[in-house]
């Protein structure tokens, strides 16, 4: 099982009261099947986060999974029902006879996988998104393919990162030559396929640490030691 983990592309901040909003925005490449791209975040207060991806192209299906750091463990924690970190297919409005008239989702993330307009017989597939309520502390997202479940999920019950994935179609009984979810309509291929993928909210990039108050008022303080001696130095000269 390949591992990858990428770096943030882009940070943009919007002004939100006492918290501070930021989109997070992740570019990735999704090669095969059992690949989890990690993305690590950090959140800064209690609140609603958006998680929504964007597959660019036709042929890919993805999952998201989000796992929370327990500071005591250092494990990345899951958990289910109400509450939970489940990361759905991303809504999107229907009219009476089912059809999507816009073609995109409520993060308006176009449709793929078959969708046309007006044609009932070709829906599409909404990427994964969702509105979470999520406390204060560190989290690990995984993007893979939609049959790759986290084992916990796939079991309905909570569990940590380090119990892995598994390939749903091999529970169902399927040959492994037909188990990779790759192999039917909407596939992969197997080659690779460029997505985003987004976290809205009073998050940060881990690699983004803020420097401490402290060591500005530091550096502040130093900064004036410094232009003193340089004029006690002078008048001394003068």
């Amino acid at each position: 099982m390949k591992i990858k983990e990428f770096a943030v592309a882009t940070i943009l901040g919007l002004s939100m009261g006492s918290a501070q909003a930021n989109l997070l925005e992740f570019n990735g490449t999704y090669e095969s099947d059992e690949d989890l791209d990690l993305y690590h975040f950090d959140l800064l207060s209690d609140g609603q986060v958006k998680i929504w991806s964007d597959t660019l192209t036709n042929g890919l299906d993805s999952k998201l999974t989000l796992f929370k750091k327990n500071q005591d463990t250092g494990a990345y924690e899951w958990k289910s029902g109400i509450g939970g970190y489940e990361i759905l297919n991303a809504r999107e409005d229907r009219n009476a006879n089912g059809v999507t008239l816009s073609g995109v989702n409520e993060f308006n993330v176009p449709l793929k996988n078959g969708w046309v307009l007006n044609d009932p017989d070709k829906l599409g597939l909404s990427d994964a998104g969702g509105l979470l309520n999520l406390t204060i502390g560190s989290y690990l997202l995984v993007h893979t393919g939609f049959f790759d479940m986290f084992v916990g999920e796939a079991e309905g019950r909570d569990g940590t990162f380090d119990e892995g994935f598994v390939d749903m179609w091999s529970d169902f009984g399927f040959e492994e030559s037909n188990s990779r979810w790759s192999t039917f309509e909407f596939r992969t291929s197997d080659a690779p396929h460029a997505y985003n993928v987004f976290v809205d909210g009073d998050v940060a990039a881990v690699s983004a640490v803020p420097v401490p108050g402290a060591v500005w008022l530091m550096g502040s303080a130093i900064a004036g030691l410094t232009m003193a001696a340089r004029r006690k130095k002078a008048a001394i000269a003068a």
